[in-house]
């Protein structure tokens, strides 16, 4: 009787079928292929081209079983490869070697190249126990059930997935595992070959292509602390694809804080402490107080006005002393009315923003020097 000889083959760079396996598919008579148009122009290259193919794929697997039996039982030598990696892991190929092995018939692996042992090669993360979910299904509670009975059983997790629907896959892992350390794997064995690294909830570095399908490899056991830390709160802070919300709400859950207290975090990382934006109000409504005071200076000289020669008034209030001056001549302005208007409301202003600002920063809490001639 033949054996069945199941036979990995290139991801990417042909360079990766090994002696062994161009051997065998030089030797044989069958050759069952996912795709034969596919298959085709690899046999050509390495000088294998001499055997019959047979198309054999997902939706006739299982019909195709007794043929390649009965060449089996004829004494033929049959081989199966998929359009690239190794038969049966997230490809075709293993109800035919069940079949096979059922009747009683020999299967033989000649192993090689593929995308799962390459990623987890290069990934980097604890994989010292794994669970491979190959393609998890694209909606459902399955999908987050399998993720997190692997995730709870202190597993890594690798799964394949299309590029473009990879950003969508990142999310549901941080909902799902929360902030772990995360390996993208993409165009393995091939020119542009990348692993993406970063922790769910995060970016990427460097940033993800939306190119081919890839490999994500999130790392298994406890979080610990250096993966918290890992969180680069500086540019999670920072990242405008996200609003504030959930900005906070990724923090909170990758350091086990309130959100409110994560919502303080992210502003002391963007340098937007309570005092810094306080002081940033006061300086944006002290320059409009000067920008009024010039406007309504600018109109009083085009239409030969007296100049202004009245002394400030001694306000330490950034702006008051504008407002001040602008609030006791008439106004010159098309709009003099409105211009009053303005010119008191920036006043209360002003002085409410200077209150605040002595309420909260009366001890220098944030850092900063707060000398009489700053």
């Amino acid at each position: 009787m033949g054996v069945l000889s199941i036979v990995a083959t290139p991801i990417g760079n042909v360079g990766d079928l090994s002696a062994r396996a161009i051997e065998v598919l030089k030797r044989a008579d069958v050759i069952c292929a996912e795709d034969t148009r596919h298959t085709r122009p690899l046999l050509e290259r390495v000088g294998a081209d001499g055997a019959r193919l047979m198309a054999v794929h997902a939706h006739n697997e299982r019909d195709k079983a007794p043929d390649i039996a009965a060449l089996l039982e004829a004494g033929q030598k049959v081989c199966f490869v998929s359009d690239a990696g190794c038969p049966g892991i997230s490809d075709p190929g293993g109800r035919i070697v069940e079949a096979v092995v059922a009747l009683g018939h020999t299967v033989e692996v000649i192993p090689g190249p593929s995308a799962l042992t390459a990623a987890l090669m290069g990934a980097g993360v604890d994989i010292a126990k794994l669970a491979f979910l190959g393609f998890l299904p694209r909606k459902g509670k399955e999908r987050e059930r399998l993720v997190r009975h692997a995730i709870d059983g202190g597993l890594a997790v690798v799964v394949y997935e299309a590029a473009n629907r990879t950003d969508e896959l990142l999310e549901d892992l941080f909902a799902w595992c929360g902030p772990r350390r995360v390996v993208v794997a993409r165009e393995l064995t091939k020119l542009h070959e990348t692993f993406h690294r970063g922790i769910l909830g995060g970016k990427l570095s460097p940033p993800l292509v939306d190119k081919g399908e890839v490999v994500v490899v999130v790392e298994g056991g406890d979080v610990v602390e250096h993966v918290t830390a890992a969180l680069d709160v500086v540019a999670l802070a920072n990242d405008a694809s996200l609003s504030p919300k959930e900005r906070a709400r990724r923090l909170a859950q990758a350091q086990g804080i309130s959100v409110r207290e994560a919502y303080a975090r992210l502003q002391q990382a963007q340098g937007k402490s309570d005092v810094a934006e306080v002081r940033r109000a006061l300086t944006l409504a002290a320059e409009a107080a000067v920008a009024l005071l010039s406007a309504d200076d600018t109109a009083r000289a085009a239409r030969q006005g007296d100049a202004d020669t009245s002394e400030a008034a001694g306000s330490d209030i950034p702006g008051a002393d504008a407002l001040l001056r602008l609030l006791a001549r008439p106004s010159s302005m098309s709009a003099p009315v409105e211009a009053l208007e303005a010119a008191r409301a920036l006043l209360g202003a002003v002085s409410a923003l200077d209150a605040l600002l002595e309420a909260i920063d009366g001890d220098g809490s944030d850092g900063t020097d707060d000398d009489d001639d700053a």
